[in-house]
Formats: structure tokens, C-alpha cells, sequence
């Protein structure tokens, strides 16, 4: 368990800082689609939105962690906390939203 599994209190670091990242929200995201093919046309299937977040950072001990999933939701809310225990001045922070159906195979 590093830093950023904490969800408590913010963790002691004695090499560097502690950058805390609350994920809140997303808002009216787009929805994954499949197109079936048929004899005669082709059909545009929605499937449902099954969202998380991926957070990556560099210059950190741990450097990606994943949010919870929000199943069938195009606007989740998920107010989550991570912590990432830094180790430069210049951290980079990325924050992916991911649909778990899209990933299935």
C-alpha cells in the first residue's frame, strides 16, 4: 500500500509532498456505440455507459490509480480522494474517463 491508498487522512511523506485529487463528477458524457450489420442496413446499437476514472501522475511513488465503477450513469458522480505521494516540483496529472463495457471482449 502506498500514499495513495489512504482515504482517511493525508499521509506523512518524508521525501517530498502529498498531492490529494478528489475525483467529483462527470457531466452529459458520451455514450460508446456499436453499428450491427445487416442483411439490408445497419443498425446503431447505444450500449449503456459504465464510466471510471483512471488518474495517472508522474514524478510519484504510485503513480495510477483507478476509480470505482458507476454503472449505467452518462453523468456519475463518484467523490473519491487519491492521494499521490510526489516527488518532483513539476507533477503531471491525468485523469481518463473509461467505459468498462467498451473494454469487454
Amino acid at each position: 500500500m502506498g500514499c495513495a491508498e489512504s482515504k482517511e487522512a493525508i499521509p506523512a511523506h518524508n521525501r517530498g509532498l502529498v498531492f490529494r485529487v478528489k475525483v467529483l463528477q462527470a457531466l452529459k458524457l458520451r455514450t460508446s456505440c456499436e453499428v450491427q450489420v445487416g442483411q439490408s442496413n445497419a443498425t446503431r446499437l447505444e450500449s449503456t455507459r459504465d464510466p471510471y476514472v483512471v488518474l495517472t501522475c508522474t514524478g510519484t511513488s504510485a503513480s495510477q490509480h483507478t476509480s470505482t465503477v458507476i454503472h449505467d450513469s452518462d453523468s456519475p458522480t463518484w467523490n473519491e480522494e487519491f492521494f499521490f505521494c510526489v516527488d518532483t516540483e513539476t507533477p503531471e496529472l491525468t485523469l481518463t474517463v473509461m467505459d468498462k463495457e467498451a473494454i469487454k471482449g
